[in-house]
């Protein structure tokens, strides 16, 4: 949903070949996000530590300036059909990227809630 969102957002406010490198970057980002969050099923991220795991974060590094460059490097625009984004559209995916991490943290509260209640 959050991937659709910032494609929807891409196409009402700028073009399509946006909306999709959008999608793509958001996409991208957002298992990286992810990836943080399911460390624990139980445990909150903020208990666990976003700097515990020193390997997770290299990779997420890595991927995420893979990615990066992917989208900036200009001649790999028509091989993987992206366009450069401006500073506000990486804003709207960023935002959409982190916002898995209420929505994780949310259901593992639930989760814990109704662990308790047995």
């Amino acid at each position: 949903m959050l991937t659709l969102t910032a494609y929807y957002t891409g196409l009402r406010l700028y073009t399509p070949e946006v909306a999709t490198t959008m999608a793509f970057a958001t996409l991208g980002l957002i298992q990286l996000t992810h990836s943080l969050n399911v460390r624990s099923n139980t445990k909150s991220l903020f208990k666990l530590g976003v700097f515990t795991n020193m390997y997770l974060i290299g990779a997420i590094a890595v991927s995420a300036l893979l990615q990066l460059v992917v989208i900036v490097v200009s001649f790999l625009d028509g091989i993987f059909r992206v366009k450069m984004l401006t500073l506000e559209q990486w804003s709207i995916v960023l935002a959409a990227s982190l916002a898995i991490v209420p929505v994780v943290e949310m259901a593992k509260i639930i989760h814990n809630a109704r662990v308790k209640q047995m």
